[in-house]
This record gives C-alpha cells, sequence and structure tokens, in this order.
C-alpha cells in the first residue's frame, strides 16, 4: 500500500465498549472477534478500614472496576 493513500471502510459499526484486539479465524477467515475493554476511572476509590480504636483509621485501595466483551462477527456477500 502506498504511503498517503486513505482506505475507505465499506462497513462500520458502533460497540458498546473501545476495541482492543481483533482476530481472524484461520478456518474460517470470513469470521473475526473483536476484544473490548474499558478499566474504569479510579474517582474516590479509598474507603477507611475499620479499627477497633478508630482513631488512627486507615484507608485501602480498593482496586479499579474493569470491563469487557468478546463479540463475533461473520462477513457475508460484503455484509456484516
Amino acid at each position: 500500500m502506498e504511503e498517503g493513500i486513505l482506505v475507505k471502510p465499506f462497513i462500520s459499526t458502533t460497540l458498546d465498549l473501545p476495541p482492543s484486539c481483533i482476530e481472524f479465524s484461520r478456518v474460517s477467515p470470513e469470521f473475526f472477534v473483536v476484544g473490548t475493554y474499558n478499566l474504569e476511572k479510579d474517582e474516590g476509590s479509598e474507603e477507611p478500614q475499620e479499627n477497633e480504636d478508630n482513631e488512627n483509621a486507615t484507608k485501602i485501595r480498593k482496586p479499579q472496576e474493569r470491563n469487557g466483551s468478546l463479540v463475533l462477527y461473520g462477513l457475508k456477500n460484503d455484509e456484516l
């Protein structure tokens, strides 16, 4: 492919989460999987730890929430 030439997509779709990878089937290349991944922002995820004397309560960081999906697609006659 020459530098500076734009490739025009013939099919477009919107995913619920940001895409992170794509894998085509070696056996049936008309099928492919799109993986999505999302890491939730860490907004005030510290919680006070319960302490017996409660004078020196420490804070524990909660792990960030993450989610994702695998979406299977197939192409047939240039249709998704």
